[in-house]
């Protein structure tokens, strides 16, 4: 049994030349399933008529069609090959007309049924990509990584018509714009599988995304659930924590926007007013993160729960290498830019060691608000006590502190760090304010 990577998403989100460039990459098959179901739509327009197929499409007559048709795919270095009755259609099904009737033709159970063979037939037998409208959730239920991608519909539009204008195929950009909304609405009404995101498919938002950075994105979260699936015991702890959180602490999260979270790799940065903080913020995030800590916790019982020890009064290379290791392998990194508690529960001064680390990694940052752990576990108490905490959870963003000619490394990132704070104040401000959403 290979491995299986199925992405889902719309017409034009990207998801194909993702699915390409990541079978490329990982040295996989590659299975554009949307050119099996243009294939299909071929043969039933060439056999029947455009007209039989805008007025009068019965399943009845696609059965007997489709016991005469024969479809395969041949792997090829410069693209696949598409073969319909041992013809090559990999061009012909790409016309604007095929397009038209796609979706009305794959909402046949008849026609989904034919092709699930075949696709399936070809997951058991190799390592694969394979991308489409229902991979996740109904021909690779099981899959190993699941994706589903997205886009702004003017900028899947735009997508769309270039790479038609590319083939010097005659179209507008508004003709293009219709028949993808028209198709959105044949894929997520239809009742045979409709489109819509597996539950544990990781939603990808490319309508600002480069195809690079698209592939990089993916390429981390797959890093990232590889190594989850070697540290068990952070679930565990997860576990048991979590009934803590839930009972003494009511804990609520709030999202700006949660779908961005799903796929995020980078540095979390909060503020920090109890020794709760580390997993209020951490509970949030979809999977497992690291955790920058004081070398003190070496010897705790915490000290599997992927904590990467500091000693602040002393921070080596190696600690910094440490989460930049991380960041790089898709992981993310949860820190405190104010370095150590606060003692009246307000955000107080930057420390330049997150900005440091900051600058190093290049990577998108998440800015979290933390309110409530303090009065759960005031500085000096033995015993926890019973109150709310609400945790807020901001846009990643990347830093726009830039290194200036003249400007000192310590200045640098001392001034990184503190629009971390300010940036962990907005996400304050829209907690306490209802800006956020409820998860």
């Amino acid at each position: 049994m290979g491995i299986s990577i199925a992405i889902d998403g719309y017409a034009g989100s990207g998801k194909s030349t993702l699915a390409k460039q990541l079978a490329q990459k990982l040295g996989y098959v590659y299975l554009d399933t949307g050119a099996l179901y243009r294939a299909i739509t071929l043969k039933i327009i060439a056999t029947k008529g455009i007209e039989y197929v805008e007025k009068l499409c019965a399943e009845k007559d696609i059965k007997k069609i489709l016991r005469g048709t024969s479809i395969s795919i041949e792997q090829r270095t410069e693209g696949n090959k598409v073969l319909l009755d041992g013809k090559n259609v990999s061009e012909s099904i790409r016309e604007p007309y095929i397009s038209n009737f796609v979706s009305k033709i794959a909402a046949f159970p008849a026609v989904r049924k034919f092709l699930l063979t075949i696709q399936r037939s070809i997951a058991r037998a190799h390592d694969c990509v394979m991308d489409g409208r229902d991979i996740g959730t109904a021909v690779l239920p099981h899959a190993n990584y699941k994706f589903f991608v997205s886009a702004h519909i003017n900028t899947r539009a735009q997508r769309r018509w270039l790479e038609l204008s590319e083939k010097k195929i005659p179209i507008s950009l508004e003709e293009v714009k219709k028949n993808l909304e028209e198709r959105d609405i044949h894929d997520t009404s239809r009742s045979a599988n409709p489109l819509r995101k597996a539950k544990n498919a990781v939603f990808i938002d490319s309508t600002h995304l480069t195809p690079e950075t698209q592939l990089r994105v993916v390429l981390d979260v797959i890093a990232r659930k590889k190594w989850e699936s070697s540290n068990k015991i952070y679930n565990i702890y997860k576990s048991i924590l979590k009934t803590f959180y839930t009972l003494v602490c009511r804990i609520e999260f709030y999202y700006e926007d949660y779908k961005v979270i799903e796929s995020f790799s980078g540095l979390i940065v909060s503020n920090h007013i109890s020794n709760l903080d580390p997993p209020a913020a951490g509970f949030g995030f979809p999977f497992q993160i690291n955790f920058l800590a004081k070398s003190s916790l070496r010897s705790s019982i915490l000290n599997p729960c992927n904590l990467i020890l500091i000693d602040r009064d002393n921070p080596t290379p190696g600690t910094i290498k440490d989460v930049l290791q991380a960041v790089s392998e898709g992981q993310s990194v949860l820190l405190f830019p104010e370095g150590t508690r606060s003692p009246d529960g307000s955000i107080g001064t930057a420390k330049s060691g997150a900005g440091l680390i900051a600058h190093k990694a290049e990577k998108p940052i998440i800015p979290v608000y933390i309110e409530g752990t303090n009065h759960v576990l005031p500085k000096g108490a033995k015993f926890p006590r019973f109150h709310k905490v609400r945790v807020g959870y901001g846009k990643p963003y990347m830093t726009a502190i830039k290194e200036q000619k003249g400007t000192k490394a310590r200045e640098l990132y001392q001034q990184i760090s503190e629009e971390m704070l300010d940036r962990i104040r907005d996400v304050q401000y829209k907690l306490e304010n209802n800006l956020l959403t409820k998860k």
